[in-house]
């Protein structure tokens, strides 16, 4: 298992994988099982992660299928989405500004979800293309002011993208890989403040 465990009160939220039990919820003292949810073919590399929105906490699980909301309480269902990166590399949390979501991994596969006001809800806004987006697989990218920056998997530069459809302002490779004839090629890495 690749997913580090997130706390979240006196629980401990692991990726534990299995038909019905996908992500499951322990006592953080005693490691009593608290709840149990969900099911996927794998597990994936992405570790639990909380957001709030309107108020309400939502547990983000993205396994190499869904990406998926829930109730990190209970472990109930608000709301899920297909998104199948390749290879099972559903990686990086997802990262949120305002009502916007986005998650991407390999394969220019990747989308911008808007979140519902009623918290059990969320549309896709875009998915990607293999000239749209930013694509990630090891290190997370960033929101500013309605962009999306982060270091792309298939092309190895940073890229910059427009939140409300996917498109590229500009690239670089310059500050992942040290290229400067455009696309590297390479798997370009920056870690973004």
């Amino acid at each position: 298992h690749a997913a580090s465990p997130l706390i979240y009160g006196d629980s401990l939220i692991c990726m534990v994988g299995g038909d019905g039990s996908l992500v499951v919820a322990f006592d953080l003292l005693t490691g009593r099982e608290q709840w149990r949810a969900l099911s996927s073919k794998e597990t994936g590399y992405c570790p639990p992660s909380l957001m709030t929105h309107n108020g309400v906490e939502q547990l983000l699980i993205w396994s190499p299928e869904m990406l998926r909301s829930l109730n990190p309480q209970s472990g109930q269902l608000y709301w899920q989405e297909e998104l199948a990166p390749k290879y099972g590399m559903s990686i990086l949390p997802p990262i949120s500004e305002g009502d916007l979501l986005f998650a991407g991994g390999e394969g220019s596969v990747g989308a911008m979800f808007r979140l519902g006001s009623d918290n059990t809800s969320a549309e896709v806004v875009w998915r990607g293309a293999p000239k749209t987006g930013v694509y990630l697989a090891t290190s997370a990218a960033v929101f500013d002011n309605g962009y999306l920056y982060g270091a792309d998997i298939g092309s190895g530069a940073l890229v910059c993208a427009r939140a409300s459809d996917g498109e590229r302002m500009w690239q670089s490779a310059v500050p992942t890989t040290g290229s400067t004839r455009g696309r590297s090629g390479a798997h370009g890495t920056a870690f973004l403040l």
